[in-house]
């Protein structure tokens, strides 16, 4: 009888290790990004009009599971470029579904902190650079628009939800990194093992 095994669906066949690392932080990223999603559908049901961030959202999680099973393939780069990218798209278009700017742009810190965990360097530049340029788009293309200044408790669910977030990807990158840590540890006195054994 076959069991359910979690790390069986985390882990890509891949015989270099920082590979397997980032594959493993991408679909946990992902499968959380989903969960946040799926959560926030109630919120989004009780606005006016909610058919288009319903849309939108629905199209964000299709696109991030399309990211997912590109990672479960071994196509890390691609599917590192495709969530920044899925990420910074998402935020830049909300404005433009709802009409209001209010603390969006702030969101942008979630591709960035993503972009760290399961990129490298030019992943993290790559996302700066795309959430900068999203940010310039929205303030160009608002121009005219009334805008209504976000409520003192927009400002702490805002800073609640990012912290929560930045706080729970930040926290699956330092546990990758530790348990690659202890992997080439394990490694290297295996090796010193064996050199004594062979002197």
């Amino acid at each position: 009888m076959r069991t359910f095994s979690r790390d069986r669906w985390l882990v890509v066949s891949n015989p270099d290790p920082e590979l397997q690392r980032r594959s493993r932080n991408i679909l946990l990223v992902g499968l959380i990004l989903i969960f946040l999603v799926i959560a926030s559908l109630p919120l989004i049901a009780i606005q006016p009009d909610p058919w288009p961030q319903v849309l939108t959202s629905v199209i964000g999680v299709l696109f991030i599971i399309g990211v997912m099973l590109l990672a479960r393939r071994g196509w890390i780069d691609w599917s590192t470029i495709g969530m920044v990218a899925v990420l910074a798209v998402s935020f830049a278009l909300i404005p433009f579904v709802t009409g209001q700017i209010g603390l969006t742009p702030v969101y942008a810190t979630v591709a960035v902190v993503v972009a760290a965990v399961i990129g490298q360097e030019r992943h993290i530049l790559f996302a700066m650079l795309i959430c900068i340029a999203g940010m310039i788009g929205q303030g160009f293309g608002l121009i005219g628009q009334n805008q209504v200044s976000p409520s003192p408790g927009e400002v702490v669910a805002v800073g609640v939800i990012l912290t929560v977030v930045c706080g729970v990807i930040a926290g699956i990158g330092t546990r990758s990194v530790r348990h690659a840590i202890e992997l080439t540890n394990a490694a290297q006195l295996r090796a010193e093992a064996l050199a004594k054994q062979l002197a």
